[in-house]
């Protein structure tokens, strides 16, 4: 019985439930025989032990049987009026007594069991939010250093006040991603949409790439994790972009559609069996696709005619309370640093 009674034994109490249950009756009413009525006060484990072992309906009919078997052998043992009522509701508050601790112990165990899980799912989101947001952060401010640096080999001898000036930009993206990576492991930041349109343009202007920009306005007076997750799908969208030399344009367009904020763009340059804009077999589009998808949003991407691929995504203005998650980056700088 304390086998069958420890706690986190579900798979032992499943296992030969019949031998068990006739070993335990056998124990319970063999000594009635020897002891008389003085031994009835033992069949509540054996109740307790139904109820353990089996579930539902049938184990409270059988629970229920043994209060009345017990009952009826307590009339025989003729004890009395108050004997038989002592015994039935020793047996019926004995078995309760073992089911209910019993399960209680279980009960402790599993809610131990899922706060472990718990925490360690807390840790593998934090471990996935950071990788996330040093991806954000590391793809886009090393293709800028990589592109001006190239800008700036170019003009040491044609144009060296020019070059400074390149240099100069350089060192304050470096400084900013520093202080950046820095700021991941403690803290979320917003994203200015704003201002990712003016970098998104300076940094691709740098790159010789042709950039339309339409619907600046809309960008302005964003909620924050709305401005952040779109200001992370442009971030990553013109990092694919500088990864590819064949780009010459790019159209970026931020409009409001009623209740839902959009965010486009289109870049030429792809070839004509490419599959993304530099995403495929990376973690771009689905970093992006989870961004967007925690404040209820939808993200879009594929080749469209004329060798041109296009990222959409689509989000609520106004995110549900329960649907919007912490969402935010750690990406974040000011547009002059580009």
């Amino acid at each position: 019985m304390v086998r069958l009674c420890w706690p986190g034994c579900h798979s032992r109490r499943a296992r030969r439930r019949i031998p068990v249950l006739i070993t335990l009756a056998a124990l319970t009413f063999a000594p009635v025989c020897l002891f008389g009525a003085g031994w009835l006060g033992v069949p509540g484990f054996l109740d307790g032990a139904i109820l353990l072992l089996y579930s539902g309906a049938v184990s409270w009919c059988c629970f229920a049987v043994l209060v009345l078997l017990t009952g009826a052998i307590a009339t025989g043992q003729h004890p009395g009026v108050l004997g038989t009522a002592y015994f039935v509701g020793s047996t019926l508050l004995s078995g309760l007594s073992v089911y209910g601790l019993t399960r209680l112990n279980d009960m402790v165990l599993s809610l131990r069991a899922a706060r472990e899980g718990l925490a360690v799912l807390a840790v593998e989101q934090e471990r996935l939010r950071f990788a996330r947001d040093l991806h954000d952060l590391l793809g886009f401010s090393l293709s800028t250093i990589v592109l001006r640096g190239e800008l700036t080999a170019r003009l040491v001898r044609d144009d060296p006040g020019r070059a400074y000036q390149e240099v100069d930009a350089i060192l304050g993206v470096a400084r900013q991603a520093l202080t950046d990576v820095r700021q991941v492991a403690r803290s979320y930041r917003h994203l200015s949409l704003s201002e990712e349109l003016s970098a998104a343009r300076s940094v691709l202007g740098c790159a010789g790439i042709e950039v339309e920009v339409r619907g600046a306005a809309a960008a302005e007076g964003l909620s924050a994790p709305v401005s952040t997750v779109l200001g992370t799908v442009l971030r990553e969208g013109t990092t694919n972009i500088l990864r590819h030399s064949a780009v010459r344009w790019c159209l970026i367009e931020v409009r409001r559609e009623g209740t839902s904020g959009v965010l486009t763009l289109v870049n030429d340059g792809v070839p004509e069996r490419g599959t993304s804009s530099g995403c495929a077999g990376g973690t771009g589009l689905g970093n992006l696709a989870a961004r967007v998808a925690a404040i209820g949003g939808t993200l879009g991407a594929g080749i469209l005619p004329g060798h041109r691929f296009r990222l959409e995504a689509e989000v609520p203005l106004a995110p549900a309370p329960g649907v919007a998650g912490p969402v935010g980056t750690a990406a974040g700088r000011d547009a002059r640093d580009h």
